[in-house]
């Protein structure tokens, strides 16, 4: 059995489930588990999204969905499902894993960062989570190769990032007030909950980043 975490979840027919799934030693999967949408079914909450346990897959090269075998959830989340500050965040994780990691490659370092992080959000404060999440996406450009190399705020109400590089520019590019730039920089030393307008400002930075890279390797 390979460790695991649940990314998405849908119906399959009557009875059955396609679980997407991103384990230490296939890296992200596509599964039918048949009968789990049964009464009975020994999969029972397993798989639920941000599930993270143990499977096995009967995986076969070439293939886009394979066949899971067994699944078992190897932890028990009480904070990280019940609060919709620790959902988002981790849920933003898997939906971005989802998003770049490709079929059937391993990325044991990923994986580590994922699973670590949904246990970081467990322990965490309900101020931290958003933190924690956005900390954990900043370090998947760094895993993915084009990480973001912001330095300590240079100062300025309006800073500039460079797309191409992650860099901080101080006349071109995609343009950010000093306090988004700031959480960038350095997510888990915010002292304070970020604003909803300075997260509505770092989520838009993110997605034209990750589009800016992403659109040249899809």
């Amino acid at each position: 059995m390979t460790p695991s975490v649940v990314l998405h979840s849908r119906r399959y027919g009557d009875t059955s489930r396609i679980v997407v799934l991103f384990t230490e030693e296939y890296g992200k999967v596509s599964v039918v588990a048949r009968g789990s949408r049964m009464p009975k079914s020994s999969y029972g909450s397993t798989l639920e999204p941000l599930t993270v346990g143990r499977v096995h897959v009967y995986y076969k090269r070439n293939r886009d969905l394979h066949t899971l075998g067994t699944a078992e959830a190897t932890h028990t989340w009480k904070h990280l499902t019940s609060s919709l500050e620790h959902l988002e965040a981790g849920l933003q994780l898997c939906q971005l894993i989802l998003r770049t990691q490709p079929d059937g490659v391993p990325a044991p370092e990923v994986f580590s960062l994922v699973r670590t992080t949904l246990e970081s959000l467990e322990g965490a404060k309900v101020d931290a989570a958003y933190r924690i999440g956005l900390a954990a996406r900043i370090q998947l450009t760094h895993f993915m190769g084009f990480g973001l190399q912001l330095m300590e705020q240079p100062g300025g109400r309006v800073l500039r990032v460079n797309l191409e590089d992650g860099q901080y520019s101080p006349t071109t590019g995609y343009q950010l007030s000093g306090d988004a730039y700031a959480i960038l920089a350095q997510p888990l030393m915010v002292d304070t909950v970020v604003s909803q307008h300075d997260r509505l400002e770092v989520e838009s930075f993110l997605q034209h980043y990750f589009a800016q890279h992403l659109g040249r390797r899809v």
